[in-house]
């Protein structure tokens, strides 16, 4: 999940790409908050705001952030048998930014239950543990 581009670059490319793909009126509280550092459509990310090692500060960022999400994300997680499937609000996310992000992670995006299921396994009938991708 390391991507290879460094928080300035990240977050001035979210901005950039924030004018022209404007964010929902739900996201305007958020919008409010991280408008601090200057984290929103058309703005120039406040480098400020990093202190320390800022490169081991962003890789550590990175991997404990993915085991929130996923835990966080566990709370939309159904039952079906055996297997597993992201539930609701999956495709129309509007604030849960965890889940969101979570589903970023597996995909690039996804649609409503109404539409589809995702499912997900970790282990087969006899209780062995399978690949985990996410």
């Amino acid at each position: 999940m390391t991507p290879n581009v460094d928080p300035i670059t990240f977050f001035n490319k979210a901005n950039e790409l924030m004018v022209k793909n404007s964010p929902a009126a739900a996201d305007k509280e958020m919008l409010e908050k991280i408008a601090a550092v200057n984290i929103g459509p058309g703005m120039e990310f406040d480098t400020s705001v990093l202190t320390g090692d800022v490169a081991e500060n962003w890789k550590t960022m990175l991997t404990e952030i993915r085991l929130k999400l996923i835990k966080e994300g566990q709370k939309f997680s159904k039952k079906l048998g055996q297997w597993d499937y992201f539930g609701e609000p999956i495709g129309d996310f509007n604030t849960e930014y965890a889940y969101r992000a979570l589903v970023a992670l597996a995909g690039l995006g996804a649609n409503t239950v109404e539409v589809a299921l995702y499912p997900k396994i970790e282990q087969d009938a006899d209780g062995n543990t399978l690949l985990n991708f996410l």
